[in-house]
């Protein structure tokens, strides 16, 4: 706004100027036509008027020049500002396409922001579900872990009994065993004597003997004394 009120300012000057200058032009056109008629009434008088005419044709030639100088100052001055106020406008222009790009883009930020704050929203939502099924997949955990270290528990116990129950029974069993050792232990004397017996019988007497009218034995049983001291000597 300002370029161009100046721009209209030097340019009503430069109208000024050229009224000016086509008045003093029709002014010295007048002057020439008027010196034949007063070089003829005045007659001597007419060098002196002559002289100061012409002082006044040198004024106005001299404004004129001036004139002239200032009207192509200002001239050049409204090129110059022309020029300018032309650069200003593709500047202006240019600034104008940049704020509707800048616009544009600001619209699409804008939109991008609006599509983020309700997708935010929607994540908050989604989240605040999510930490409540943590919540309760964690409620779960807890409550599956300490269900497994009860039964951890218990199976430490029944491990603990099922060892002592178990040493119980190695126990019986080493002392099974060592009867049954022993056993074999004493059958196997008691067999050898027995047959050594037998032996020893079998060259000596009959297989029977009578110890009275009415009682009889074999010989495999007049060795019961005989087991029962080799019984009474292991144990």
């Amino acid at each position: 706004m300002v370029a161009e009120d100046e721009i209209n300012d030097i340019i009503k000057r430069n109208e000024y100027l050229k009224e000016n200058t086509t008045l003093l032009k029709m002014y010295l056109r007048s002057l020439g036509d008027l010196i034949p008629s007063v070089q003829k009434k005045e007659g001597n008088n007419f060098n002196e008027m002559y002289a100061t005419m012409q002082i006044e044709l040198d004024k106005a030639k001299a404004q004129q020049i001036e004139l002239e100088k200032l009207r192509k100052s200002e001239q050049e001055l409204l090129e110059k500002q022309k020029s300018e106020f032309e650069h200003k406008k593709t500047q202006w222009k240019e600034k104008l396409m940049d704020q509707e790009k800048l616009y544009s883009i600001i619209t699409r930020c804008c939109k991008v922001l609006s599509d983020l704050n309700r997708n935010n929203k929607l994540g908050i939502a989604h989240l605040a579900q999510q930490k409540n099924r943590c919540k309760k997949l964690q409620f779960k955990v807890n409550k599956v872990k300490m269900t497994a270290e009860q039964s951890r528990e218990k199976l430490i116990r029944q491990e603990q009994m099922f060892r002592e129950k178990l040493d119980g029974m190695k126990e019986t069993h080493e002392m099974a065993l060592k009867q049954r050792d022993r056993t074999i232990s004493i059958l196997t004397k008691q067999l050898k004597l027995v047959i050594e017996e037998s032996a020893k019988a079998q060259s000596v007497s009959p297989k029977t003997l009578v110890h009275n009218e009415t009682q009889t034995v074999t010989e495999f049983e007049t060795y019961g004394p005989l087991t029962d001291a080799i019984f009474n000597d292991e144990i």
